[in-house]
C-alpha cells in the first residue's frame, strides 16, 4: 500500500462533476449563476472578464449568505443563466451578473451554448469548455 505524498495525491483525486465551496460574499439568487475563486480562495459571482470555475446548481434558489456552502458544477453540460440572446452554439463568455452572453473578440470563452435564448433570464444548457480567449481579427 502506498504511504506518504503518493498516498496523499491518490486520495485527492475527484471525479465528481461537482465541488461545495464556501461563498465569499452573498449570492442573492444563485441558481445557474457563473462564480469564481476571490482573493481568499473562497467564490463570489463572476463578473465580465472573470474567469469562472463554474456554475451554481439548480437546488440553489434561496439567497446564499456569505460564509455558506455553495454547490457548483465545473465540468460537463451544466444549466447557465443567461443576460441576453444566445444562440445554439455560441461560443459564450460571463457578463457582469454571472449569467452567459455571446462571447465577442477577447472575451473569455466560458462554454458554448447547447440551447437558444431569446431573453435575459433563460436558462439554457452549456458546456463547459474554458477554452482561452477569443481571438483578434
Amino acid at each position: 500500500m502506498p504511504t506518504g505524498a503518493l498516498e496523499r495525491l491518490n486520495s485527492s483525486i475527484n471525479n465528481s462533476a461537482t465541488i461545495a465551496e464556501i461563498a465569499g460574499a452573498d449570492i442573492p439568487g444563485p441558481a445557474h449563476k457563473a462564480v469564481m475563486y476571490d482573493t481568499n480562495g473562497n467564490v463570489v459571482v463572476a463578473t465580465s472578464g472573470d474567469v469562472a470555475i463554474g456554475t451554481v446548481l439548480s437546488s440553489s434558489l434561496d439567497p446564499i449568505k456569505s460564509g455558506q456552502g455553495v454547490h457548483i458544477a465545473i465540468k460537463y453540460i451544466v444549466l447557465m443563466e443567461v443576460g441576453g440572446a444566445v444562440a445554439k452554439g455560441d461560443l459564450v463568455t460571463v457578463n457582469a451578473t454571472g449569467q452567459a452572453q455571446t462571447a465577442e473578440e477577447g472575451d473569455f470563452i466560458f462554454g458554448r451554448a447547447f440551447e437558444a435564448a431569446t431573453a435575459a433570464g433563460q436558462v439554457v444548457q452549456v458546456q463547459i469548455n474554458q477554452m482561452g480567449y477569443m481571438p483578434t481579427a
